[in-house]
């Protein structure tokens, strides 16, 4: 999985909702600090969700990027679909 910006949805994250075993695939969180439409800590969040969903979380945070992806995102991307 792959998420530029990623972050679950919704006014707040409901832990119950999130069920299921990702069997150690590769998931790879990138953002910006800050980002006017994901905050930082929705993705932290996202990221220790996945994580006990026994994911393997990559998470990046970009200082001042705005909500824009850039190219280490798309590396970064490429990498684990490779």
């Amino acid at each position: 999985m792959i998420a530029f910006t990623g972050g679950l949805i919704g006014d707040k994250i409901y832990q119950e909702n999130y069920k299921g075993d990702f069997s150690g695939k590769p998931v790879f969180l990138g953002t910006s600090d800050p980002d006017p439409q994901v905050s930082v800590e929705r993705v932290r969040d996202t990221a220790g969700i996945l994580t006990k969903m026994n994911a393997q979380v990559a998470k990046k945070i970009y200082k001042k990027m705005g909500h824009t992806i850039n190219k280490d995102e798309i590396d970064e991307a490429n990498r684990i679909l490779q």
